[in-house]
């Protein structure tokens, strides 16, 4: 796993990233730096490990009770238990959120941002489409180009993009009345459960925006790197 996992990052994560990813955590806090290292190497002490070092004798999650192995890739990204869900829900509006904010600020007046995030006064993707909610959507005179975000384990990188693109390539049959007949162009960002950014240049350039700075590539490595080991420090506690 270790060396899918760096196979993976290296093939779909830009050098200039990754490098930008390294510094980060190495300013951040010890015990996350710490973290991130040794979930990188995949050496932290969840039940799998631990049972594999001999030092407990079940390996399963006791979160979920779902007779699963309690690994690096299940506390981070796929563990079924409900409070494990919830975190992954706010790990990934947080970052949301981010992105969200800086289209906002850097769309011309004439195209109009819509995103899945409740509670918020940006208004829903499902004013746009009737059976899919992308989570950002920017509405032109001429077009739709929507943003998938996608928060997966770094083993996951690619898959978790061609599932989105595959999830949404026919997003087009699905406009409402707003945006019925406007052709929709779709993008991803994929963000790893330890805070790489993956590019987003195809998104900027089809919007006519500047590529994300790397202020925001640093606000969303510190979020989810933060995020991600609260919740591998809540990996047996609802």
């Amino acid at each position: 796993m270790q060396g899918e996992a760096i196979s993976v990052i290296t093939e779909t994560i830009s050098g200039k990233n990754i490098e930008l990813w390294s510094r980060v955590l190495e300013r951040g806090p010890t015990t996350v730096f710490n973290f991130a290292r040794k979930a990188l190497l995949q050496v932290l002490p969840t039940a799998a490990n631990l049972c594999r070092w001999k030092r407990i004798l079940d390996p399963n999650c006791t979160l979920c009770n779902a007779g699963l192995r309690q690994t690096n890739k299940h506390v981070l990204s796929c563990c079924p238990a409900q409070s494990a869900l919830q975190r992954y829900t706010l790990r990934h509006n947080e970052v949301l959120l981010l992105i969200v904010a800086w289209i906002k600020s850097v769309i011309p007046p004439s195209q109009e941002l819509f995103a899945d995030i409740e509670y918020t006064s940006y208004r829903s993707t499902s004013d746009l489409f009737k059976s899919f909610r992308p989570d950002v959507a920017i509405l032109s005179n001429i077009c739709v180009t929507t943003l998938e975000l996608t928060i997966c384990h770094e083993t996951n990188l690619m898959k978790s993009k061609q599932y989105k693109k595959d999830k949404y390539k026919n997003i087009g049959s699905s406009c409402t009345a707003l945006a019925s007949g406007k052709p929709v162009s779709n993008f991803t960002i994929e963000v790893s459960t330890l805070g790489l950014v993956s590019e987003s240049l195809e998104f900027a350039a089809a919007l006519g925006i500047p590529k994300i700075p790397p202020c925001l590539i640093e606000q969303i490595i510190k979020t989810v790197s933060d995020s991600s080991y609260k919740i591998y420090c809540g990996r047996n506690s609802n």
